[in-house]
C-alpha cells in the first residue's frame, strides 16, 4: 500500500518563527540530531525551509505506514519524529535516495520526497518509490 503525505512550507515558516522567535524547539521536535546538521549544510532559509517540510511530511507519513502495518495487538504503539530518522547522505557527503532509519536501525520502508513551491510531499511504501511534484 501506497501513503502520501503533504506539508505547506508557508506554514512551517510561520510556526518556525511562532515559537520563542527562533523555532528551535520546533526543530528539537522535529528532527534528530543527524537531521539538523544535514538542514544547516543547506543555503539559504527557503531552501532549509523545504527540508524540513520534506522531513516532517515524510515522518507523518512513515508514522502513517507503519501504523498500518503493525498487528491488531500492537497497534497502540506510535513512533515519534525523532524515533524516525531521514538519511540522505553517506559518509562521503553523497546525495543519496532517502533512507529511513528507526530508533537507529535501518528500514526496509521506501521513501521519497520532493518540493516544489510552497509544497512538499512525501510517499512511503513496502517497495522503493519514486515521487515528484511540478508548480
Amino acid at each position: 500500500m501506497l501513503n502520501i503525505a503533504f506539508c505547506d512550507t508557508n506554514q512551517i515558516f510561520k510556526d518556525l518563527f511562532k515559537v520563542n522567535g527562533t523555532g528551535l524547539q520546533l526543530l528539537n521536535q522535529c528532527l534528530t540530531e543527524l537531521e539538523q546538521i544535514q538542514m544547516g549544510q543547506y543555503q539559504g532559509s527557503v531552501r532549509q525551509i523545504q527540508y524540513l517540510s520534506g522531513r516532517l511530511a515524510a515522518k507523518k507519513v512513515i508514522q502513517n505506514k507503519l501504523q498500518n502495518l503493525q498487528p491488531r495487538w500492537q497497534q497502540d504503539k506510535k513512533y515519534n519524529n525523532l524515533d524516525i530518522e531521514i538519511r540522505n547522505h553517506n559518509l562521503n557527503k553523497q546525495s543519496l535516495k532517502p533512507q529511513v532509519w528507526l530508533n537507529g536501525v535501518p528500514s526496509s520502508v521506501g521513501m521519497s520526497i520532493s518540493h516544489s513551491g510552497n509544497v512538499a510531499c512525501a510517499a512511503a511504501s513496502s517497495r522503493q518509490i519514486g515521487i515528484d511534484i511540478e508548480k
